[in-house]
Order: structure tokens, then sequence, then C-alpha cells
């Protein structure tokens, strides 16, 4: 059996690219990303959970009229969660 190869967050920098889309990841707490089109428009917030092979990640939605982000799906890749925020703009 193979390990899966562990995505080190940490190590993504400031305004990092995200192949496909153009979007950009902005570290904003440890675990929590907020997602950005090229033009600097946000999107949503990205929220790693878990660890090993019970990492998920989750895709976040600001919803103004309850005044608070709420989770639009958990996926298994930072790719899948990322392009879920993409196609729900």
């Amino acid at each position: 059996m193979t390990a899966t190869p562990t995505i080190e967050f940490a190590r993504v920098p400031t305004g990092a690219p995200h192949r496909g889309g153009g979007l950009r990841l902005m570290p904003v707490a440890d675990g929590l990303w907020r997602v950005l089109e090229p033009h600097g428009r946000v999107i949503g917030h990205l929220r790693a959970s878990g660890d090993g092979a019970q990492r998920r990640f989750h895709a976040l939605r600001y919803h103004a009229r309850d005044g608070r982000f709420r989770e639009v799906g958990a996926f298994w890749s930072r790719a899948e969660a990322l392009e879920c925020l993409r196609l729900s703009r």
C-alpha cells in the first residue's frame, strides 16, 4: 500500500495561483485561505480539516442574509473544493 502525499498548505505563498481559472489563495489563518478571482474579487474560503487519510477540504461561501459562511461542499482534494467555488459563482 502506498502512502498518499500530504499537501503542506503552510507552504502556499501569499497570492499563490491555483491552476485552472487563475484562482489565488490568500492565507487568513492556520488551515484557512481566502479564494480570489484573478482580478481580486473574493469568491469564498477554503478550510482544511483532518489529517492524513482523513484530510478534507471545505468550500465556504459568505451569505450576507445570514451574516455567516456556509459550507457548499467537503472534498478529498483542494482542487475539487476550489472548482466547486469557481463554478458556484
